[in-house]
């Protein structure tokens, strides 16, 4: 007998009720006119919501722009700017969510309340706004990975030349 023998013959009891009243949640019922108002409150703001995008390229750039922890309106002023805070990832990414032209044209004839725009399509009609917006984050990523490629190709251009002084 050893260890594991003797512990697999004891027969344990787990006492459920202990545990839950240790680190059970206690939740109080909210009224029910309370839940019911809240819930037509929430589906009347979603019904006034302006979805201009297809859904699955909304919820796409949605989850995208929940990583910016700042306002959409400094995001579009720093891609405007070019400024050098972004990853070469992040921007390439954002260059896959980038509308098509369909999309851009919809975008475009939109004159409605611009409030009442869903987050993805208020980003998209303010990104759409900065003059050759799809250039400008192109020549971010070429910015982002133009040293790290320089610095690679220096590395292969010496081996080859060693290469070929050795052939030599």
């Amino acid at each position: 007998s050893n260890i594991w023998t003797i512990g697999a013959k004891q027969n344990y009891q787990i006492d459920t009720k202990t545990i839950e009243e240790f680190f059970g949640q206690q939740e109080e019922p909210a009224p029910l006119e309370s839940r019911s108002r809240s819930l037509r409150r929430s589906f009347k703001d979603h019904k006034q919501e302006i979805n201009i995008l297809d859904a699955k390229r909304s919820m796409n750039l949605g989850i995208f722009l929940k990583q910016f922890k700042k306002s959409l309106d400094s995001v579009i002023e720093d891609l405007h700017i070019g400024r050098d805070i972004y990853s070469s990832e992040t921007l390439r990414e954002l260059l896959k969510l980038l509308p098509e032209a369909e999309e851009v044209k919809k975008l475009k004839d939109f004159s409605g309340n611009l409030s009442k725009l869903c987050q993805a399509d208020s980003f998209m009609y303010m990104l759409i706004q900065v003059p050759n917006y799809s250039l400008r984050i192109e020549a971010m990523v070429l910015k982002k990975e133009f040293s790290p490629s320089c610095t690679s190709l220096q590395k292969n251009m010496t081996i080859i030349k060693m290469a070929t002084k050795e052939l030599m």
